[in-house]
């Protein structure tokens, strides 16, 4: 599931190329396109790319590429807007949309750098839960492919979720 943040980001990459679709690129203003389209598709791109990330160093990194696009698109949209190649009612629009999406991103970066049991979670070499966080999520569907289990008690206790009426 997408976050708010990528489907923000996702969102405004999406409205840009609409809006520059419409654009006259004969008039010379195809750099200018290019370059919004570039900045404005970075955004989600290292969003997307911090889910990935191999260190909590790297994942703030991403995010902090991400919000330097951000700014760069609010400029691309301002250049826009201010060579009459875009309304001045859809730049204020885009720059409303550049704008939440730039706060996310700031927050987002303040919370990961306080966050530390979250850059520990995001730091860790395997990504895979404990088995009892996996068993309590997913438990009755485990339980139905494997309906029977052999478990010393020490196992039990420390592996599986303590619930009522598990056991025979």
């Amino acid at each position: 599931k997408d976050s708010e943040l990528r489907t923000r980001a996702k969102a405004l990459a999406l409205h840009i190329i609409a809006v520059c679709d419409a654009v006259d690129t004969r008039k010379g203003r195809s750099v200018l396109v290019n370059q919004i389209i570039r900045s404005s598709t970075s955004v989600g791109a290292n969003i997307h790319e911090a889910n990935y990330a191999s260190s909590k160093a790297d994942f703030i990194n991403k995010f902090h590429i991400a919000l330097k696009e951000c700014a760069e698109t609010e400029y691309w949209i301002e250049m826009l807007a201010g060579s009459h190649c875009i309304d001045n009612e859809v730049a204020e629009q885009l720059l409303q949309e550049c704008g939440v999406v730039r706060r996310m991103l700031s927050k987002s970066i303040t919370t990961a750098k306080n966050n530390k049991d979250y850059l520990y979670q995001i730091s860790k070499k395997q990504k895979f839960w404990p088995i009892r966080k996996t068993l309590e999520v997913y438990g009755d569907f485990i339980f139905a492919l494997f309906p029977c289990w052999l478990l010393s008690p020490e196992n039990v206790s420390a592996l599986l979720p303590l619930e009522k009426n598990m056991f025979d």
